[in-house]
């Protein structure tokens, strides 16, 4: 049933309020969508609402610090828990965007962190893809001409810093690689659309990544079983556990014709060690250490170069290292 109608503000340029948006538990966050050229709205905020009672309940509005008008801030939004991710492709012009990290204290939100690709790597953050997922926030930037990328980042304290910039193993020119992006622990996907049906000889894709260690892995293409080319696959992606659905929602999106469709892909379990017997078999019976307790044996742990090893005991020296002892004044431990 209908809980409810969320209206927003009047809006005179780009009225595109509720596109996106975010669910997390009784709270949405509510953006305006992508004004292309940086077509001023005033004001430009993202709009956070509360289900109380039998209503939904406005009870903040977010606002980029230190920005000006027409950064189509609120282009794109993701919840992880109280933390909101919010992107802003428009916030530096041609100089990479920016997305930022809110999070809610009480009925109050602050924010947290402004993420900004690293010197020398421009790409505009693109208005559909950002997620944030622990530690981490992905964000796509796809632009015209160019194969698209996701730029990976991680906190470490209060401070974030770009830890990767992701592009497909068989980039081309226009690939639109980073449209859509979605993560589930380990896993990340990212869909390289056709564009509704207009790319130049791209059938459209999604690739899955894989976490190992500190870094991400591309492990998968995933491409229409069916060899349907030209029908925006790779549009909109999600993951769920073992489970990845891509959508394809047209040839043509002017093409009543065509319904569009869905695919589910069913992600094999991993082998990093390749003894026939999935990682998290191995953990759980004992066949192999786990000393990080993240589910993938310390061997392959310590294959990425990320993780020293610095005596080569196969175990990470994060593991190996002993606390420090506290001694008291008679010499016992």
């Amino acid at each position: 049933d209908e809980a409810g109608t969320l209206q927003g503000p009047e809006v005179l340029a780009c009225p595109r309020y509720g596109f996106p948006v975010a669910v997390h538990g009784d709270t949405i966050a509510l953006g305006k969508g992508f004004c292309q050229g940086g077509v001023a709205a005033l004001p430009e905020q993202v709009h956070i609402f509360h289900y109380e009672g039998s209503q939904w309940v406005e009870r903040a509005r977010l606002e980029a610090p230190n920005t000006t008008t027409a950064s189509s801030f609120g282009a794109s939004v993701s919840f992880d828990g109280d933390r909101l991710l919010v992107g802003a492709p428009w916030a530096q012009n041609d100089l990479g965007g920016a997305a930022h990290v809110f999070r809610r204290g009480g009925a109050d939100w602050k924010h947290l962190a402004t993420l900004t690709p690293a010197v020398g790597q421009p790409d505009i953050f693109f208005w559909r893809s950002s997620v944030l997922k622990g530690e981490w926030a992905f964000v796509g930037a796809t632009v015209a001409d160019t194969t698209g990328a996701v730029y990976v980042f991680r906190q470490n304290g209060i401070l974030w810093s770009q830890s990767a910039k992701l592009i497909a193993s068989d980039a081309v020119s226009d690939q639109r690689f980073g449209w859509s992006v979605r993560a589930a622990q380990d896993t990340l996907v990212v869909g390289a659309t056709t564009f509704g049906g207009q790319g130049e000889g791209f059938p459209g894709s999604a690739y899955m990544f894989a976490r190992q260690g500190s870094s991400w892995i591309e492990a998968a293409k995933l491409v229409p079983p069916d060899g349907i080319s030209y029908d925006s696959f790779g549009h909109g992606v999600a993951v769920n556990g073992s489970l990845i659905a891509v959508g394809a929602p047209a040839t043509f999106w002017q093409d009543v014709s065509n319904a569009g469709m869905a695919y589910v892909f069913q992600i094999p379990p991993r082998n990093c060690n390749e003894n026939d017997a999935p990682d998290l078999c191995d953990v759980r019976d004992g066949r192999a250490t786990d000393c990080n307790h993240d589910d993938v044996p310390d061997e392959c742990t310590l294959t990425d170069g990320t993780t020293p090893d610095c005596n080569h005991s196969g175990v990470p020296d994060e593991c190996e290292t002993l606390p420090p002892f506290d001694y008291d004044f008679d010499g016992g431990v």
